[in-house]
């Protein structure tokens, strides 16, 4: 399995939703009051993507080395069929290439920010989710009616691996937003599936077999430090709560 860059991944969330509406805005923090613990911005090399905002026409990733951004890449935030995108998950491969979803679909670009594969959603699904098995295989999750996980050989183009999922709603085209977020295949070939309608996460054997399953309400990322396995919990709340039951390590 490939070994990845040991990169900071933050998302942002913007979202504003009404039942978390404020009568009055928010302060307005200066530059000057943000003070970062240690080197700051140069602690950690890291890359970075906000899940979108509506104040630019164009949403980016962000490289940051020795505490200056050295790469970036842009999306228009709405695609050709004007249907809102939004960077998701991201990672940097061993050879320096970035695979990224961004909700209508997912690609692949090298440093000089050639394609090097793109996949669009059919009308009416969502890719919230992406992760490169090797350099020749991406797994990610569709979400849809119904959500689907699959694993593609780029290569090649052909779906080497698919399986409905089970949802909330999954008859509901309205449901389809809020079904999965962050899937991971695990080193062993399990499958750890944050199932955001559902309240859970859950790990799957390779014949999908429930292995475990916790709660984690409204959960949004997985990531793993190496040592611990963190379920990254709903945008008003912002806390990290470990996994109880997970041995095996997500690659």
């Amino acid at each position: 399995m490939i070994k990845f860059f040991n990169a900071l991944l933050i998302t942002v969330l913007v979202s504003i939703y009404p039942s978390f509406a404020q009568t009055t805005p928010p302060p307005v923090l200066a530059s000057m009051d943000l003070v970062l613990p240690g080197k700051g911005l140069a602690q950690h090399d890291f890359l970075y993507c906000g899940e979108y905002d509506t104040r630019k026409a164009m949403q980016t990733i962000f490289m940051v080395k020795g505490g200056k951004v050295v790469w970036t890449y842009e999306i228009p935030i709405n695609d050709h069929n004007h249907v809102l995108s939004e960077f998701d998950d991201i990672h940097m491969l061993s050879n320096g290439n970035i695979l990224f979803a961004c909700k209508t679909g997912w690609g692949e670009v090298t440093p000089d920010k050639q394609g090097v594969y793109s996949y669009e959603c059919p009308k009416g699904t969502e890719c919230h989710s992406v992760q490169p098995i090797g350099l020749d295989k991406v797994l990610f999750m569709q979400n849809g009616t119904p959500a689907k996980l699959i694993l593609m050989n780029i290569k090649t183009g052909k779906v080497e691996m698919e399986h409905e999922m089970n949802s909330k709603s999954p008859d509901d085209p309205k449901s389809v937003h809020g079904e999965f977020r962050h899937v991971r295949m695990t080193k062993s070939g399990t499958y750890l599936i944050a199932h955001m309608d559902l309240g859970k996460v859950i790990e799957y054997d390779k014949d999908w077999k429930e292995i475990w399953q916790c709660d984690a309400p409204s959960v949004l990322n997985l990531h793993s430090d190496g040592l611990f396995h963190y379920v990254f919990i709903h945008r008003n709340t912002g806390q990290c709560q470990p996994l109880p039951y997970l041995t095996t390590e997500i690659d």
